[in-house]
C-alpha cells in the first residue's frame, strides 16, 4: 500500500509521489520481530504491522506551462522542518501543498496545530503554502506565514486565492536546523559545567 499524491495535467501524464516520512504505529512498525503482540491493537486502531510502501527521496511536480515546480507534502511530513526544505534546496520546490487526513484529531486541539506548522514550513522556507485537510483545517498561506483563507473544522467549501512564487533559497533551506543545534550544544556544555562546578566546590 502507498500514501501517495499525483497531479493532473493537460499533458497527459500523472507524476505520483509516494510518502517518504511514515507515521509509526499506523503506516509502519518499527522492530515488528518484537513488538508482533501489539499488531491487534495497531490495527485496531486504523493501522498496519505490515507497513506501508514509501519513497525514499524527494519528489515535485512541475507544471508543463512555465516548470513551477509544487512539493506535494503528505499529512505527517508537515511537521518536520528539514525534512520540507529538501524539497526546496534537493528539488526546487516553488510552492508547498499539503494534502492531510486530520480525521484522527476529531475535534481537538491537534488538527489546528498541525495547521499551525503549515506557517512554520512556509517561513522557514519563504514559500507559500496550500493545505487541503479531507476534514479541515484547508487554508492558504502566504510566504510570511500569514494565513490569507481558511476552511474551518468540519465545514464544507472550497478555497481561491493568489499565492506568490519564490525562488529565493533562506538560511534556513540551506543550513537546516543549525541555530537548534548550537542550542543543545551549548545547554550540554553548560548543564556540564554546572555539575563539575558543584563537584569541585564540594
Amino acid at each position: 500500500y502507498f500514501n501517495s499524491a499525483f497531479q493532473l495535467d493537460m499533458s497527459g501524464e500523472i507524476p505520483v509521489y509516494h510518502k517518504s516520512m511514515l507515521v509509526t504505529g499506523v503506516e509502519k512498525m518499527p522492530h515488528k520481530e518484537l513488538l508482533g503482540f501489539l499488531e491487534k491493537l495497531v490495527v485496531n486502531l486504523g493501522g498496519t504491522m505490515r507497513g506501508n510502501g514509501y519513497q525514499e527521496f524527494r519528489e515535485t511536480f512541475a507544471s508543463p506551462q512555465d516548470g513551477t515546480r509544487v512539493a506535494p507534502v503528505i499529512c505527517w511530513e508537515s511537521v518536520f522542518g528539514e525534512y520540507v526544505s529538501d524539497y526546496v534546496s534537493e528539488a526546487g520546490a516553488n510552492f508547498l501543498f499539503i494534502i492531510t487526513n486530520d480525521g484522527w484529531w476529531k475535534d481537538t486541539p491537534g488538527h489546528r496545530q498541525h495547521n499551525s506548522f503549515a506557517s512554520l514550513r512556509a517561513i522557514e522556507n519563504r514559500r507559500s503554502v496550500a493545505r487541503s485537510a479531507n476534514t479541515g483545517i484547508s487554508s492558504l498561506i502566504d510566504q510570511r506565514g500569514v494565513e490569507l483563507a481558511r476552511i474551518g473544522w468540519w465545514e464544507r467549501s472550497g478555497l481561491r486565492g493568489t499565492l506568490n512564487k519564490n525562488d529565493h533559497l533562506t538560511f534556513y533551506v540551506k543550513h537546516g536546523d543549525f541555530l537548534g543545534r548550537i542550542a543543545v550544544l551549548l545547554t550540554v556544555i553548560l548543564l556540564l559545567y554546572s555539575i563539575v562546578f558543584r563537584y569541585i566546590k564540594k
